[in-house]
């Protein structure tokens, strides 16, 4: 019997991310790794269907019905959850929101193509043809869709679609255990300060606090640099009982002023030299 190239490369790629994990843990180097075997299965299925092609109408079906939605909604799942643990606040009620945030655009998806959604749960095959043969239309893209991948010739109507779809049921899926976590946790939502520390204000924006805290992390000052961000952000959120959000995004709006990018930390070296000065007397 004739191998099939397409489903060898999809059991090539499966077998590639249960090695990774036993090698290391559901973290953000395996989730990143992941992504990059998921990009490199998808350019050599796209590359032998450019070569190769199909021999029957059925063959071509069952790849943008089975086999390339299979490998695209693994990549589509591993850029979201790599997305969601960069981005993930480190305070615990911060971090339900957010989640339920996520957890709301991936159902909005769902919900605003419950068309598709319906047919592919019920395996439903009588729109097999016009859903994945290729042909002339414009596939159901979104604003965000990865276009490398839209050749006239690796495309059909609802592949990508599809794609979206058990990458974003997989997803909620996810987010339903981490909500779970983050909310049986032994800790309150809202952890007390440590007696020993006491009952500290933060009266500077949290924009302030969030360029302090990356300029502490990048000058591996506390623990040498070993302590992770999202730890150092949690720490300072406990300490000064404080939300700090989503605070890769407000040093991403730091980042782009056009002066005075550290503003906050210049403040503080001012102060600390008029300070210095009076001293001096």
């Amino acid at each position: 019997m004739k191998s099939n190239p397409y489903q060898s490369i999809l059991q090539r790629l499966e077998d590639q991310i249960d090695e990774l994990k036993k090698e290391q843990p559901d973290n953000i180097e395996f989730l990143k790794k992941s992504t990059g075997l998921c990009f490199l299965a998808l350019a050599e299925l796209k590359r032998t269907v450019l070569e190769v092609g199909f021999s029957t109408r059925e063959e071509e079906i069952n790849f943008f019905k089975h086999i390339k939605p299979k490998a695209y909604s693994k990549l589509i799942y591993f850029e979201n959850r790599f997305e969601i643990e960069l981005k993930k606040p480190g305070y615990r009620l911060a971090q339900k929101k957010y989640f339920r945030n996520r957890l709301k655009d991936f159902n909005k998806f769902l919900k605003h193509n419950k068309e598709m959604v319906a047919y592919f749960r019920t395996k439903a095959t009588h729109s097999d043809e016009h859903y994945f043969l290729r042909n002339n239309e414009l596939p159901d893209v979104c604003p965000d869709a990865e276009y490398i991948y839209f050749n006239p010739e690796f495309f059909t109507l609802h592949d990508y679609t599809l794609s979206k779809i058990i990458a974003f049921e997989k997803l909620i899926e996810w987010l339903d255990v981490e909500l779970n976590r983050v909310s049986v946790s032994k800790d309150s939502e809202k952890s007390p300060v440590p007696q020993s520390v006491g009952n500290f204000r933060w009266t500077e924006s949290k924009v302030a606090l969030v360029e302090l805290i990356y300029a502490l992390h990048s000058s591996k000052a506390i623990n040498e640099g070993k302590s992770e961000l999202n730890s150092l952000i949690a720490l300072f959120e406990k300490i000064f009982d404080i939300d700090l959000g989503d605070y890769s995004r407000t040093f991403i709006d730091v980042r782009s002023r056009k002066k005075e990018r550290a503003r906050f930390l210049d403040s503080l070296k001012q102060h600390l030299l008029v300070r210095m000065d009076k001293s001096d007397g």
